[in-house]
């Protein structure tokens, strides 16, 4: 018993020895973007594949707005190896805020990083945010608050499977025949993000909708170019609420571009998402509508 005991030990050191050798440790760690918390702090690398100042992707992470870090973003090294800086960012969650701290947290972040892009050495003319799950609700809010205060900080949003509208997620689910949801509960996870119940609280969820945010765009503003992706075989989000934003986008005057590609295979995150293409697609979208051109990829 004790050599198998020390087996595993030993075999546990040589994982974390590896984990630490080939892990991509960022170029500014825990940079302090606001100080009304701990968690408003982002991680900063830089690509050695591209010339300086590099275009940015500031990513957003999921975790149902109560869960989930900043640390080892998802594509990062993907995006390095094209020539993109990555900022993945922390906000406050639900368990310590409610709504609009979030959107609050990332919209500062972003500012920080565009008065501090030289320091960064990185190009405030090409930011792109991008963010899953809840992540995705972040950058479609954070992206119209900026435009309605005519902040023209980003060049381009991607949006992956993010809720939309709560008072009709479960509806949404229900139809897509993946499952069902209880977002109008007490305990789900919009319903602790705007710190009531959604299904007793509809004028208060409509607040915390990026639809909200559509609807209050004034005239005059323009929206960067968005690209919005969801699985039909999503078990969590129904992609009619992907569609529920695009269309909503697409009616705005202040529309310059809106696209959905709905992944007939993909899941919250899974099945077609996991397929190199699909990132390919995204970075592709970025460099459309950024001012360089990324480094020739092999796959």
């Amino acid at each position: 018993m004790l050599a198998a005991l020390l087996t595993i030990a030993f075999v546990a050191l040589l994982v974390i020895a590896w984990y630490s050798a080939t892990a991509v440790h960022p170029d500014f760690r825990d940079v302090a973007y606001a100080d009304a918390s701990t968690k408003q702090k982002l991680d900063l690398y830089l690509s050695e594949a591209a010339l300086k100042p590099q275009p940015l992707v500031i990513l957003i992470h999921g975790g149902g707005f109560r869960a989930g870090d900043k640390a080892r973003p998802r594509f990062l090294r993907r995006f390095l190896a094209d020539g993109f800086a990555v900022a993945s960012i922390n906000y406050r969650l639900s368990r310590e805020a409610h709504w609009p701290a979030q959107l609050e947290d990332v919209t500062e972040a972003i500012r920080f990083l565009y008065t501090n892009a030289e320091s960064f050495s990185v190009d405030r003319e090409s930011f792109v945010v991008f963010g899953q799950s809840a992540g995705g609700h972040l950058a479609a809010t954070a992206t119209l608050d900026l435009a309605a205060n005519q902040e023209n900080l980003l060049r381009a949003t991607v949006v992956w499977f993010g809720p939309v509208e709560f008072s009709t997620m479960d509806q949404d689910m229900e139809d897509s025949g993946q499952g069902s949801s209880d977002t109008n509960g007490p305990h789900s996870p919009e319903s602790r993000l705007i710190g009531a119940s959604v299904g007793e609280n509809p004028d208060l969820a409509r607040q915390a909708s990026p639809l909200h945010y559509v609807e209050q765009l004034p005239e005059g503003v323009t929206l960067p170019p968005i690209l919005i992706m969801h699985g039909a075989r999503d078990p969590l989000i129904a992609a009619r609420q992907s569609q529920r934003l695009h269309d909503a986008i697409a009616a705005s005057p202040a529309n310059r571009g809106v696209t959905l590609e709905i992944l007939l295979d993909g899941t919250h995150g899974g099945g077609e998402f996991r397929e190199p293409s699909t990132i390919n697609a995204v970075i592709e979208f970025a460099s459309d509508h950024l001012t360089f051109s990324s480094p020739d990829r092999s796959d």
